[in-house]
């Protein structure tokens, strides 16, 4: 392998890193793989997306939470005691079933 061949990515004289990832695409998608691997990546997606929600939501829980506390309102502190879990409970599941 010459010094232009390294700095460029070719692995021969004659490939181009463009056309080996066409050649992989090709290769991928006429596998009897790519619906199974689809799948897990759209299921990897939806796992990470609901994720991202519960946390969003655990986050904006904060201010209610904090405010029960700060008001000494014991009905509502239960209710968001209520709240976190099952937030919480959503969190874990989710994180259960990602491994």
């Amino acid at each position: 392998m010459n010094e232009s061949q390294y700095y460029t990515g070719e692995s021969r004289k004659d490939g181009k890193l463009a056309s080996q990832i066409w050649l992989m695409f090709r290769a991928f998608w006429s596998s009897k793989a790519r619906n199974g691997i689809l799948a897990k990546l759209l299921a990897i997606i939806v796992v990470i997306l609901i994720t991202i929600l519960g946390q969003l939501r655990l986050n904006a829980w904060n201010r209610p939470f904090y405010d029960a506390i700060a008001e000494r309102n014991f009905k509502n502190f239960l209710l968001q005691l209520g709240v976190f879990c099952i937030i919480a409970g959503i969190l874990l599941v989710i994180n259960v079933s990602q491994a």
